[in-house]
């Protein structure tokens, strides 16, 4: 593989990405739902009926992101519960309201949709197939980050 080809590929994983809020935005225009972004969904709908702490969802699912600043206007809209910790008074705990898990299952029926269009459209690629050499690009990364850092 040549540089080049190594950084095409990652330019187009993030174009990909950004298509996919887009869709996720289109979507959310569609339903006339207003108070939440498409990147807020995507934590939304990772975070589905999972209970974790602020700093576990920070770490975890959304590193580099204003997750704070999210988090609170989803919160704010009613789509998160946030609970503080009776064991450590500094943490704080977040789960799916009813609002929240509703916009789940829509989210997940739009998703399923979509996979059932892009088989009708004889798109047969394995989504487990592709996200194996995703998997090991990303321990790579991790490593490397900890190496540099070390």
């Amino acid at each position: 593989m040549k540089n080049k080809d190594y950084f095409e590929t990652f330019m187009k994983i993030e174009r990909m990405y950004r298509l996919f809020l887009e869709v996720v935005k289109a979507e959310l225009v569609r339903l006339k739902i207003r108070d939440i972004t498409n990147a807020q969904c995507l934590i939304l709908y990772n975070l589905g009926d999972n209970y974790v702490t602020v700093g576990e969802l920070n770490e975890k699912y959304y590193l580099g992101t204003n997750i704070n600043y999210n988090l609170c206007n989803m919160v704010k809209n009613g789509y998160f519960i946030k609970t503080q910790s009776i064991h450590d008074l500094r943490t704080f705990n977040i789960k799916l309201s009813d609002k929240g898990f509703e916009l789940h299952r829509k989210l997940d029926k739009i998703f399923n949709s979509h996979l059932h269009d892009l088989k009708l459209g004889g798109y047969d690629q394995s989504f487990e197939d592709l996200s194996i050499p995703l998997d090991g690009m990303e321990e790579f990364w991790i490593d490397t980050l900890h190496s540099i850092k070390d």
